[in-house]
């Protein structure tokens, strides 16, 4: 396999899709299903396909929303905000062109009190000074989404696929810290 993640996701065709996504399609508008503090997705449903995670700030004119975001390699990757026509393109200059699927994640106990605490971490992690660098398995755009949201950083993405890896390499039925390792990796999703 080769070391580019997006090939070893093509390979392994695993599905990255968020199991409490919804797809926000008409005739459900995007303003009706939408709120500041909605925990937010985009990408291309499939095995196989990475998606991108973000937070809506306002839903007043074009959307702000807050998302982990750098052209390329990630390396100028930032905390920053976007609309939400550039964030369902992938970037500013793909507006118009490219258009993925927008996901509305959802939160058991969900009200106004955890919406406005998503809202007030996501601006602090703007305001913040201290730079956040970005890494694939530990820093990325859901561990963002997921910490204004829940207070905890963390990539369920991330944690899918190591599940998966964990399961397909690790026989079933094998016992020591293997097994354990496995079966704790599959209950921290």
């Amino acid at each position: 396999m080769s070391a580019n993640p997006q090939s070893v996701l093509d390979q392994l065709k695993i599905d990255l899709k968020p199991s409490n996504a919804r797809l926000i399609a008409p005739p459900e508008s995007v303003q009706e299903a939408l709120y500041p503090g909605a925990h937010i997705a985009t990408g291309v449903e499939g095995a196989g396909n990475m998606y991108h995670h973000g937070i809506v700030l306002d839903t007043n004119g074009q959307m702000e929303i807050l998302h982990f975001w750098g052209p390329g390699d990630k390396t100028t990757a930032k905390i920053q905000t976007t609309t939400l026509a550039a964030f369902l393109a992938g970037s500013p200059e793909l507006v118009g062109s490219v258009s993925r699927s927008l996901y509305l994640i959802s939160y058991a106990n969900d009200n106004a009190e955890k919406r406005q605490r998503t809202v007030d971490r996501a601006r602090e992690l703007l305001k913040s000074t201290t730079p956040t660098d970005y890494n694939l398995l530990h820093s990325n755009c859901e561990c963002v989404a997921f910490y204004c949201r829940t207070g905890s950083w963390v990539s369920k993405q991330v944690i899918t696929v190591v599940n998966e890896l964990v399961s397909r390499l690790i026989p079933r039925g094998i016992s020591g810290s293997f097994g354990s390792l496995s079966g704790t990796l599959r209950n921290a999703s």
